[in-house]
């Protein structure tokens, strides 16, 4: 489905707005699918490719890392 100029412009472009950073590093999303281990399913964050994890070696959400520029 074409959307016209117009329905774009009143979207708005969202450009830089919600991009987290930690350590000046941007945080990248990903989908972690880690049921086979018992994590669960959710939206993680990386840094340069890397899975960022806690101290015990479980990804950490995307939403608790970094703060949102």
């Amino acid at each position: 489905m074409a959307v016209s100029k117009t329905a774009k412009a009143a979207m708005g472009d969202k450009g830089e707005a919600g991009k987290r950073f930690f350590n000046g590093k941007e945080v990248r999303p990903v989908m972690y699918v880690g049921r086979h281990v018992g994590h669960g399913s959710y939206v993680a964050g990386t840094i340069d490719g890397k899975l960022v994890t806690n101290e015990t070696g479980v990804p950490v959400k995307f939403k608790q890392i970094g703060r949102v520029v």
